[in-house]
């Protein structure tokens, strides 16, 4: 695959196939390698986003970012949504004793959430960034549709003039990362593309929070409001 040329020549299937093959322990590696074991871009959502009742965190991984949210006693209710079996597993047996999490199985793009809607939904960790450009609006339109009338949107993601630590290549905001003998691609969005995409769905209000962790990697969290 040559993504030198096209952006938007591969598919989010990219990122399932990986995370069907890191392990829990080499996710929470990567986490504290980038500075965000501490829960530093969670400490940061809530000094913009008032404490809200019902949250959806799309994309559950180790529980990283509920666990933060529990800790900081933030959020009435906690969805989470993964898809990937293994992480499912582990999310389950970590929150088992706690009914202000409910854990989802399915894909945040397809998932029939049925006539629930949330007050603050987060996309943590570049997760964004997993999609094509090509695909980027599409899904931040369907989160958009799972927000309540006066919800937010948060998406936090790598700076986009950043090189990914573990990419073997970066280039015009597409990176490659590689991991026993699957690849990962991903393309992340500029201050102004995500500006754009806000104004096109129809958010009311956007901000740009742009932060460094304490392994001094650049990352930027935008906050979006109906």
């Amino acid at each position: 695959m040559d993504i030198n040329k096209d952006s938007d020549n591969w598919t989010n299937d990219a990122a399932k196939n990986y995370y069907s093959h890191v392990s829990i322990a080499e996710v929470q590696s990567v986490a504290k390698s980038s500075g965000l074991d501490d829960g530093c871009d969670v400490d940061l959502i809530m000094e913009y986003v008032k404490n809200p009742n019902s949250i959806l965190e799309a994309g559950g991984g180790y529980g990283r970012v509920v666990n933060k949210l529990l800790e900081r006693k933030y959020g009435e209710q906690i969805f989470t949504i993964e898809r990937d079996a293994h992480f499912l597993k582990y999310l389950k047996s970590l929150f088992k004793n706690t009914d202000r999490v409910e854990i989802c199985e399915g894909d945040i793009r397809t998932y029939n959430f049925g006539k629930i809607k949330f007050d603050l939904v987060t996309v943590m960790w570049s997760q964004i960034s997993e999609y094509p450009k090509i695909e980027q609006k599409k899904v931040l339109v369907r989160l958009k549709s799972l927000l309540t009338p006066n919800g937010t949107l948060v998406v936090e993601t790598i700076d986009h003039t950043t090189r990914p630590k573990a990419a073997s290549y970066f280039e015009n905001q597409t990176y490659a990362i590689e991991f026993n003998d699957v690849t990962i691609y991903g393309y992340v969005p500029s201050p102004e593309e995500m500006k754009k995409y806000s104004l096109e769905i129809g958010f009311s209000n956007f901000i740009e929070v742009p932060y460094t962790t304490k392994t001094d990697l650049k990352r930027m969290i935008y906050i979006m409001r109906l």
